[in-house]
């Protein structure tokens, strides 16, 4: 595949208007930093990233999302005939991320929720060094609480980014739901 290109983008932009924001990013960091499963931190450090250009487009218009919706490109998710979006949202507790069901099962790579439980839910990226030195999260011994944990040593870390998210957001009080 050819590298996408800013003026595609934009194109794309224009055909549609509902995209706000776009960013390309270096991703060769996680090629070389961790080789252990590079992918899983690209899901973290994606999620982390279109969380701030929300952050960024809400800013410049005086606004504020009630609700966020992330939606792997990869994956089609599955909704009911029957589903009346505008009162699920309403049911929908602050405490809780719908897991929303694709075509090959689910796995927090598509979710909704409150605004501010989306917020949680993309901070893992920035908070690695929380899972090494936390026991509960990290399912071993942790690091020393006084180490200097840095992103890299996210190596040893072996779990996946669907492990990492279920644990993160337990770790946080917050709920998944399907």
């Amino acid at each position: 595949l050819m590298p996408l290109k800013v003026s595609e983008l934009e194109n794309m932009q224009k055909i549609y208007p509902n995209i706000k924001r776009f960013a390309l990013a270096d991703e060769s960091e996680f090629e070389y930093a961790w080789t252990y499963s590079p992918n899983n931190y690209k899901m973290a450090f994606n999620a982390y990233k279109v969380f701030n250009l929300l952050e960024e487009y809400e800013k410049e218009n005086d606004m504020r999302y009630d609700f966020v919706f992330m939606i792997r490109p990869d994956s089609e998710p599955v909704f009911s005939g029957q589903l009346n979006l505008y009162d699920e949202l309403n049911r929908l507790k602050s405490d809780e991320i719908v897991d929303m069901i694709t075509r090959t099962g689910n796995g927090l790579g598509n979710i909704y929720g409150t605004r501010e439980a989306i917020k949680i839910y993309s901070s893992i990226y920035m908070n690695f060094g929380t899972f090494l030195t936390n026991r509960s999260l990290y399912g071993y011994q942790g690091s020393d609480l006084n180490s200097n944990v840095s992103k890299k040593d996210m190596i040893s870390l072996a779990l996946s980014f669907h492990d990492l998210a279920f644990r993160w957001l337990s770790y946080n009080g917050l709920m998944i739901v399907t």
